[in-house]
Parts: structure tokens; sequence; C-alpha cells
């Protein structure tokens, strides 16, 4: 039976790597900055057409606008705080890109837990060099190490 299961996705970093993910996530960080802006200067020309005519209205307005404003601040840290760590990386370091979906083969006898997970993909260069996955001798350890449950009485 197949099952779907998340596979960590890495990067090897190297000198193309950084160059183009740093230039990523500055691009990235202005288009922020940019949509706060223009939400900024927005939404005061219409928060002020707002205060004239219902108050009650205004005062939601800005509650929503706050809550957007301080989500692009939040995703602005996180992409400063992505830009840090890319820029400390070595060459050669393995640096976690996100995950994707795939698929595991399990049958029965198979510890689930280990299936499920321990599934990697390295990349180097947009290139493939490796695919990660926990070998079944691993698999036979640790559901001998799990303890067996007892039934309470």
């Amino acid at each position: 039976m197949q099952l779907k299961r998340t596979v960590t996705l890495k990067n090897i970093v190297t000198e193309k790597f950084k160059e183009e993910t740093i230039q990523a996530l500055q691009e990235a960080i202005q288009q922020v900055e940019q949509a706060r802006n223009t939400i900024d200067f927005r939404s005061r020309i219409y928060l002020s057409e707002l205060q004239r005519t219902d108050l009650n209205q205004a005062a939601e307005f800005r509650r929503r606008i706050e809550a957007e404003k301080h989500r692009h601040d939040e995703l602005k840290e996180q992409l400063n705080a992505q830009l840090e760590e890319i820029r400390n990386a070595a060459i050669g370091d393995e640096v976690t890109q996100g995950t994707l979906e795939g698929f595991v083969e399990v049958q029965v006898g198979d510890h689930l837990p280990t299936r499920m997970s321990g599934a990697e993909i390295v990349v180097k260069d947009d290139v493939v060099v490796e695919l990660r996955e926990t070998p079944p001798e691993a698999e036979a350890e640790e559901a001998e190490e799990a303890p067996e449950t007892q039934p309470e009485a």
C-alpha cells in the first residue's frame, strides 16, 4: 500500500545558490515593504473619508488594516531571518529549503513512524545529488527498541 508523506528538501550551499537565494530574498523583502507602504497610503485616505461618515466602520477598518500591516511586518522579519541564515551559511553546508509530498510503500511488519519520516532530497545547484531514506535496518532497530504496551488491568 502507498501512503503520502512529507519529504524534506535540502540544498547544498554553493556560491550560485547563495547569490540566487540572497537576491530572491531581497526582492521578496522589497515587495513586502512596497505592499505595506501601499496599504498604509491607501488606508489613510479611505480611513479619513470613512471617519466622517461612520466611526464604527472606521474603527473596524483600522483594526483590519493594523492586523494586515502586522502580518506584513512578521513576513518581513521571517524573510530577513532567512536572508541572515543564507548569508552566514558556509559553502558546502546543507540548508533546509522546505518540504514536498511524496509516496512511500508500506507493508505488514513495517515500523510506520519510521516509514513516514526520514526521507530527504538533497539538491546542489538545482540538480538532485542524493536521495536519503531511513534504511530498513534502522526501522527494525527502532521497532525492537520501542517498548511494548501492556493493557492496564
